[in-house]
């Protein structure tokens, strides 16, 4: 058995239950769309898609593309220290 972000139990029996939870469910924080993300950030969706295009961090499920608004941000300050 690996361990995962966690601890293990042991149960009866011999079997063992985690108490770990995966990163996906940990956080909270819901996945924004291209749109939401244009609108928080005050750009136009267009502007998120070339920024996509320079590696900003996002998902992409059945073609549609979805952010994390605290990784957007993350990567947008790392970005503006890298121009300065």
């Amino acid at each position: 058995m690996q361990k995962i972000r966690g601890s293990w139990r042991e149960l009866p029996y011999g079997r063992a239950v985690t108490t770990a939870t995966p990163q996906s469910v940990r956080s909270s924080e819901r996945f924004s769309t291209k749109r939401e993300v244009a609108d928080h950030l005050g750009f136009s969706p267009r502007w998120v898609e070339l920024q996509v295009a320079k590696g900003m961090p996002s998902h992409k499920w059945g073609g549609r593309r979805r952010f994390k608004l605290s990784k957007v941000e993350r990567w947008l300050r790392t970005q503006e220290k890298r121009a300065a």
